[in-house]
């Protein structure tokens, strides 16, 4: 609990020497005057107060930028504006545990409301089919990501040289993916109409 500028004001009135010479009045003009000196130790001891609430990123506040700067948040521009949402934000980035299953990325999806599923085309193999196709060998470390229906536009002249012929709402959720996939493996996004 931080102390107020009347605990200063009394611990400081309690250091005085004893005499005529020192008022020990809280109400007497030293008295007042330790009072007025001691308003901005209660300021930085209420301060000190609440970085320790700051200790958890759940309830930072006053230091939410930092946490946010530490767990490299926002991602790709998925941000919120809403201070509990960034909260929450970066509390599941540093107790986040990457996995590398398909359940991960549509887990990881979902949680920004998109609907994906993944799909790969694994190579042949004597223990296959004999009618099972046969794909190009670049295509084992390549990841389908089929992203369920969403909004799209067709690309205008006022859009940048690099935007796609075809823009879609989803266009933060290729980044995100990318940012956690394992680094030999290539995602190929789908977007279904």
């Amino acid at each position: 609990m931080a102390m107020t500028a009347v605990d200063y004001q009394r611990a400081a009135l309690a250091l005085l020497p004893p005499g005529a010479a020192w008022s020990r009045d809280e109400e007497g003009t030293l008295g007042l005057l330790l009072l007025g000196l001691n308003e901005g130790l209660a300021r930085v001891d209420a301060d000190a107060a609440r970085l320790v609430a700051e200790l958890v990123p759940e309830r930072a506040f006053m230091l939410l930028e930092e946490w946010e700067a530490f767990a490299g948040l926002p991602e790709c521009d998925l941000g919120t504006e809403l201070v509990r949402d960034r909260q929450a934000a970066v509390a599941a980035k540093l107790t986040m545990t990457g996995s590398l299953n398909a359940n991960y990325y549509r887990a990881l999806a979902a949680g920004y409301g998109y609907d994906i599923s993944l799909s790969a085309n694994l190579a042949h193999h004597c223990l296959r089919d004999c009618l099972h196709p046969l794909y190009p060998d670049a295509d084992r470390h390549r990841v389908y990501v089929n992203i369920g229906p969403s909004e799209s536009r067709p690309a205008t002249c006022l859009d940048h040289c690099l935007v796609p012929l075809q823009v879609y709402e989803a266009g933060e959720l290729p980044c995100l993916l990318d940012r956690y996939k394992p680094a030999h493996k290539e995602f190929i996004y789908v977007y279904e109409e």
